[in-house]
């Protein structure tokens, strides 16, 4: 089964509001432009457009629908392993030779989202040994 074009459109307008990008909304009613629109991809059902620019550089490289389309699914479904493998480097770059500053942060920052009520006593949250 197949997605009904209404809903199609839908979607795209949802994308498209989410990255404020600029669109011609489009009702179709009939019978003939409902089966045309059936058959093409969701990057096509609509005209997508960035907003318009006042600076000059902007508005030199026009994007088609289907390029900023393209784009925003990107951005949506970045992989989330990724970006905590990168943060996860960007960590161990900043507190090198200075992971006494990066565990007292952390404890910190765990007793204020965590508020644990039972901590080890060898397990000092303030101070460490």
């Amino acid at each position: 089964e197949t997605i009904p074009v209404k809903r199609k459109i839908e979607l795209v307008k949802i994308v498209a509001d989410y990255f404020g990008l600029e669109y011609e909304d489009i009702d179709i009613e009939d019978e003939g432009e409902m089966k045309e629109c059936q058959d093409k991809n969701f990057m096509e059902l609509l005209d997508i457009k960035e907003k318009e620019s006042d600076n000059e550089h902007d508005r030199k490289g026009k994007k088609s629908s289907r390029e900023i389309f393209e784009g925003c699914m990107n951005e949506l479904l970045k992989d989330e392993k990724q970006e905590r493998i990168l943060h996860s480097k960007e960590l161990v770059n900043k507190y090198r030779d200075n992971e006494r500053e990066f565990i007292e942060m952390w404890r910190k920052k765990f007793e204020e989202e965590m508020k644990p009520k039972f901590v080890p006593k060898y397990w000092p949250l303030t101070k460490i040994a």
